[in-house]
């Protein structure tokens, strides 16, 4: 991401600049170099392998003399990446391995990914710091120091299913930073990531969307009928989301802030009980749902 000189300084002020992911526009040639990150720990966590980085870089490689030498010297980017991979050799452990590329890391292995999104994260930040130097006078650990998190969870594992989470969290100045969670729903006999039209037969959508919408209501105490907009939710009623996960209790729905509602009311999740859920769901959801009981 690429700051125009001219629009510095109110983002400065006003603390609105928001770092962009990783995926994103690569930031422009920067004349500083980036560290080299410190050797990845790897841990396990059932079949999986957790390989991970955790690496603070300075806003800039020689701090200006101009500037306050108290200050400056405190200003850096943390980040904290874990990310997991698919342990062993036997075919299917390989074909899992090869779909967890794909899903989680643009088809690179995943020290590839990493080291990447280090390096971008770098520059994004180096560039704003090359720009920070001609108002001396902004600079301050709240706008400057940010940070980037990216972590995976085991949620749930079976002899064929396996639930990951991943976490997000970037701060790149301003009031707040931003966080969202998605979950990834794998069938490890097939390799294959499923998702909600692989659960729910397409005909009962609508009845599911409406009890996911009586248990949004029923969560902040309002009656069938009522608008979420009465909890100080961003709308009348919820359209069903991808991002879902299953437990013994039944299917879980997750939004992340701002999708329905405010910054403030964090994440959303509610739980569609099995029982109801089961006359709704395809045969695929049927056996996935088996693999719980």
């Amino acid at each position: 991401m690429t700051i125009q000189k001219h629009v510095l300084p109110a983002l400065l002020t006003a603390g609105l600049l928001m770092g962009a992911c990783a995926a994103g526009p690569e930031p422009r040639e920067n004349p500083i170099p980036v560290q080299a990150p410190p050797a990845a720990a790897v841990e396990s966590q059932g079949p999986l392998a957790l390989y991970s980085r955790e690496l603070r870089i300075p806003l800039w490689e020689t701090v200006p003399p101009e500037l306050e030498s108290e200050k400056a010297p405190a200003l850096g980017l943390k980040l904290d990446l874990i990310y997991p991979r698919q342990a062993g050799g036997s075919p299917e452990e390989q074909a899992l391995d090869l779909l967890f590329r794909r899903t989680f890391y643009q088809g690179q292995a995943v020290q590839d990914y990493a080291g990447e999104l280090i390096r971008l994260q770098t520059l994004e930040y180096r560039d704003m710091g090359e720009e920070a130097k001609n108002y001396p006078n902004m600079i301050n650990s709240g706008t400057l120091n940010w940070s980037y998190e990216e972590s995976f969870e085991v949620e749930l594992i079976t002899a064929r299913l396996l639930i990951i989470s991943r976490s997000r969290s970037h701060y790149a100045g301003g009031a707040h930073g931003n966080y969202d969670k998605t979950y990834f729903i794998f069938d490890r006999e097939v390799s294959m990531l499923l998702t909600l039209s692989d659960l729910i037969r397409a005909e009962r959508r609508p009845a599911v969307q409406d009890l996911v919408n009586r248990e949004l209501l029923n969560s902040k105490q309002l009656r069938a009928g009522d608008s979420l907009k009465a909890a100080g939710y961003l709308v009348d009623r919820a359209e069903l989301t991808d991002n879902i996960f299953l437990s013994p209790q039944g299917l879980g729905f997750h939004w992340d802030p701002y999708e329905i509602a405010p910054y403030a009311e964090g994440y959303v999740e509610v739980t569609v009980p099995l029982e109801e859920l089961r006359s709704f769901l395809s045969p695929e959801g049927l056996r996935m749902f088996r693999e719980l009981e």
